[in-house]
């Protein structure tokens, strides 16, 4: 099935480039094309760098946090409020 919805995504967006006649050179260099691959490259670096830390300390996050959330559920709510802080605060702000 995705490949299904890869082939017509695809397909529509050849299709769009023709009915419009916008020269696909062009297509790269516009704001929303970079913001979306400096989006994809951020998404993908810190799926790496969490994967690799989690990974790389498995045991012990398991082991402790595992037996502190165990025993206090809501230290995970607040661990995944903390960690959002962290992963939303590097957004941008619009210029004044």
């Amino acid at each position: 099935m995705a490949t299904t919805i890869q082939i017509v995504m695809l397909s529509v967006a050849a299709l769009t480039l023709l009915v419009t006649r916008v020269p696909a050179g062009s297509i790269p260099k516009t704001n929303v094309s970079q913001a979306g691959l400096t989006a994809v490259i951020g998404i993908f670096g810190l799926a790496w760098l969490g994967d690799t830390f989690i990974k790389g300390n498995e045991k012990v996050i398991i082991g402790a946090i595992g037996d502190i959330t165990t025993n206090y559920p809501v230290t995970f709510a607040v661990g995944l409020f903390f960690a959002s802080v962290l992963l939303f605060s590097q957004q941008q702000r619009p210029a004044p």
